[in-house]
């Protein structure tokens, strides 16, 4: 496992290194647990490392040479699907009992359902993640992890930016514009493209964390400040999702109806009332507190 210590002088393409192998370690864990069992908590830290993961590939690929990322991308990838499935359910499972008890639903024969569902994706997410195809291919991207140098791209230039207080700057605010370029649209946005504004929401946070040893104390608020967006982007996935999954149901079309009618409303709700939460994020005071951060670089 690399040890080196992330420095601001450190290389970046040896910072994503380190970045990666932490975080291909926990995937390696969690998905030691979930084939022990398929444990939720597992598969939704697995699922975010796998994220942080693809928004290190986004930063750091550009510095390690062409196609070099691009099979253990895949990979994870293929490893996500599955991982997809079983959240969804869970977070369902969970949002629907939470309905029943509170609206005082039955719905019993919706709950029986579901939970026949997520016992048959835990199932294939068990062993697609027992079989030695994907062990082996976690162990080669861990040894990619582990070995310094490896398919770094050269270069000849001594004056090329290659140090992360030379380059962090850059890929933080590139992403903080990602997030701002929604603002224009925001008093009209539709859910798909708020469901896009989320994941822009994941990769500047992701970005954030990567880098936040080096920030000091100051980067605190600004990552805290991210919380309430990504918490109503995140119940706004939800009921999106919810909805895809009701439309698989064959049958069952009392209970169905009723609850698809709750989370339509709950989409809307949550649409309508999104820019208020926006206004609160995007203020002077955030942008400065960012500067400060990322001036320690």
């Amino acid at each position: 496992m690399i040890t080196q210590e992330l420095t601001s002088d450190l290389d970046v393409a040896e910072a994503g290194r380190v970045m990666m192998a932490q975080e291909v370690t926990k995937i390696i864990e969690h998905g030691a647990v979930i084939c022990a069992g398929a444990e939720a908590t597992a598969v939704h830290e697995m699922r975010k490392a796998i994220r942080r993961t693809f928004t290190s590939f986004k930063l750091f690929g550009p510095y390690f040479e062409h196609g070099t990322l691009r099979n253990y991308k895949r990979g994870l990838r293929r490893i996500m699907r599955r991982l997809e499935r079983s959240r969804d359910l869970t977070v369902f499972r969970l949002n629907l009992a939470a309905y029943k008890e509170s609206a005082a639903e039955t719905l019993t024969d919706l709950q029986d359902y579901w939970q026949l569902q997520q016992v048959k994706a835990d199932d294939t997410l068990q062993r697609y993640l027992s079989d030695p195809k994907r062990q082996t291919f976690l162990a080669k991207y861990l040894d990619f992890t582990d070995t310094a140098g490896k398919g770094v791209l050269a270069t000849a230039d001594p004056w090329v930016p290659i140090k992360i207080a030379h380059v962090a700057p850059v890929v933080i605010y590139q992403r903080v514009a990602a997030v701002r370029a929604f603002c224009d649209h925001l008093d009209h946005a539709t859910d798909a493209q708020l469901h896009r504004l989320r994941i822009q929401f994941k990769e500047l946070r992701y970005s954030l964390q990567f880098f936040a040893p080096l920030m000091g104390d100051d980067i605190n608020d600004v990552l805290l400040s991210l919380k309430q967006s990504q918490e109503h982007l995140g119940d706004l996935n939800d009921a999106r999702v919810a909805l895809e999954l009701l439309a698989e149901v064959q049958g069952l079309e009392t209970s169905v109806a009723r609850y698809r009618t709750y989370q339509e409303n709950e989409l809307r709700r949550l649409v309508k009332t999104y820019l208020p939460v926006w206004q609160e994020f995007d203020q002077p005071q955030w942008r400065y507190n960012l500067a400060i951060a990322v001036g320690a670089l």
